[in-house]
């Protein structure tokens, strides 16, 4: 009457042992279907005396592991960008499982990042969240798309910066590939910061600048651009917004702290905002541009 105990290396850790009581003579069977790599003990009890066989069986994954460690943000792997990277998760190894994978991916222009988590081994439960330092920008949870096992994470309007991506397994294990996409804006972005007056881009009469609103900076949106115009002498000021497709703009006009006027609001993405003024006085003006959507 046998029980079957596996450990750690050390000998100190049990991971798992298995009794059937009073079984005289019968087979004994103890499997552990996620243990990662490493050294084990397997440990022989018995409660008579007697002969025994053992044997052993082990399947690997086909797909290689992630590198280890990369249980948090601090520890994770860098991806670059249009690549796809394999990986192992809820495995158990040196006294804990690993139930985190991180990955950090830089940009450097404004665009769309697109994750696509491909599951395998008939594994489900598994998660993903894109964050930029403590700031959680999107995430999918426990393999919202039950039916398949491909899961994709858009973030559309993310701008220039180091981001991380958190696989995260819930009790469950198995292999993983995750790729990622990257699509940048076509328009070059303004200079920021520009999101108050005080931080305005100088503009010069008869000139014209290209940027981009409502896209993920530092973990918030960027509502608003603002820029600064000097009139030397009276006059009109014509002040033309042409929106990308999905973008609805609005312009507002300030002469120091007092509000002149703003474009009329339709509500109609990809329409062109004017704002005409026809006798201006002399001095600086500040203009704020913002929009309903992200866009250029």
């Amino acid at each position: 009457d046998t029980w079957i105990t596996i450990m750690e290396g050390d000998g100190m850790d049990i991971i798992s042992s298995y009794w059937m009581k009073n079984t005289y003579g019968q087979i004994d069977t103890l499997e552990y279907l996620n243990l990662g790599a490493g050294r084990y003990i397997i440990k022989i009890d018995n409660n008579n005396y007697g002969s025994y066989t053992l044997s052993n069986t082990f399947r690997a994954l086909s797909s290689q592991n992630d590198i280890e460690p990369n249980n948090a943000d601090t520890l994770a792997q860098s991806l670059q960008l249009n690549s796809e990277v394999t990986g192992h998760i809820g495995y158990y190894s040196k006294q804990t499982t690993d139930n985190y994978d991180y990955y950090k991916i830089e940009i450097l222009q404004d665009g769309e990042l697109q994750f696509i988590l491909k599951t395998q081994d008939s594994i489900n439960k598994l998660g993903m969240s894109l964050r930029y330092e403590d700031y959680e920008l999107a995430s999918i949870r426990w393999n919202e798309n039950q039916a398949s096992n491909t899961d994709t994470l858009t973030i559309s309007n993310v701008e220039q910066g180091v981001y991380y991506i958190a696989i995260n397994a819930y009790e469950t294990f198995g292999g993983y590939t995750l790729s990622n996409s990257f699509k940048p804006v076509k328009s070059p972005s303004d200079v920021e910061p520009n999101d108050v007056d005080s931080d305005a881009i100088v503009l010069s009469t008869n000139s014209s600048v290209s940027g981009h609103l409502m896209y993920w900076k530092d973990g918030s949106l960027d509502y608003d651009d603002w820029y600064s115009i000097y009139l030397e002498k009276s006059g009109s000021l014509l002040l033309t917004v042409s929106p990308s497709e999905k973008f609805d703009s609005n312009i507002y006009l300030y002469k120091g702290n007092s509000y002149v006027s703003s474009s009329t609001y339709y509500g109609e993405t990809g329409v062109n905002d004017t704002l005409w003024m026809p006798n201006l006085t002399k001095g600086n003006y500040y203009i704020q541009i913002s929009g309903n959507d992200y866009g250029e």
